[in-house]
């Protein structure tokens, strides 16, 4: 049976989150800092919301509903079956620590320097052992974000070509084939709406880090 599991504030996010995060990874490869800074605001931002809607959103959004003890990760990677809607508790643990660990970056990145091009917004807010600290932890951490990506991506295609459990139709329509009853994700304008009103605020709250913050700094 199909049941509305992902809501669309969860797979506008999703998407967008998805395609920020690519943009940076390859403006910054190509040396377009002015850009990287731009999609790095973008993921903080839509990041920002993602852990607040996490809290606030709808059912299957909610980080208490689909988070599970490790032990029962260890046991669905051991083949213990699972037939509850959203996540598996495999992937919600990836789901966990793609957003940790990009968020280190999107942060880090606020304050770092490559001493030629680039400086983050808030380099001059800490001192320059900080700064260096932080800006090592960036360089470093971007190995880490390439292999959280990569992995995410081939969780996809491995359960859309061996398990036979596509996801990513689930996540552009926001129904998906359930093998029990449960309660359909609210999904209505109201809750569009207080997605939306979120997604400002964490936008409102990026831009002031990276404007007001820096000149009130200096």
């Amino acid at each position: 049976m199909k049941l509305r599991v992902w809501d669309l504030p969860t797979r506008v996010f999703h998407w967008s989150f998805a395609a920020a995060v690519t943009a940076a990874i390859v403006s910054a490869k190509v040396e377009a800092f002015d850009w990287h800074f731009r999609f790095g605001y973008a993921a903080l931002a839509l990041l920002a919301f993602r852990l607040v809607w996490g809290v606030v959103g709808p059912r299957y959004a909610r980080f208490a509903g689909f988070v599970a003890a490790p032990a029962r990760a260890l046991a669905y990677l051991r083949g213990a079956p699972h037939d509850a809607p959203g996540h598996n508790p495999l992937g919600a643990w990836s789901v966990l620590a793609l957003l940790v660990i990009v968020g280190v970056q999107a942060v880090t990145g606020l304050f770092t320097s490559d001493d030629v091009m680039a400086s983050g917004p808030l380099i001059d807010t800490v001192a320059s052992g900080t700064a260096d600290l932080l800006g090592r932890l960036h360089r470093f951490n971007a190995t880490t974000v390439y292999a959280i990506v990569a992995l995410h991506v081939g969780a996809v295609v491995f359960y859309a070509r061996v398990k036979r459990k596509p996801l990513v139709p689930a996540m552009l329509t926001g129904d998906a084939e359930v093998a029990m009853a449960a309660p359909p994700a609210r999904d209505d304008a109201l809750v569009r709406l207080g997605a939306l009103a979120l997604l400002a605020a964490c936008s409102a709250g990026v831009w002031w880090l990276a404007t007001l913050l820096p000149a009130s700094a200096g």
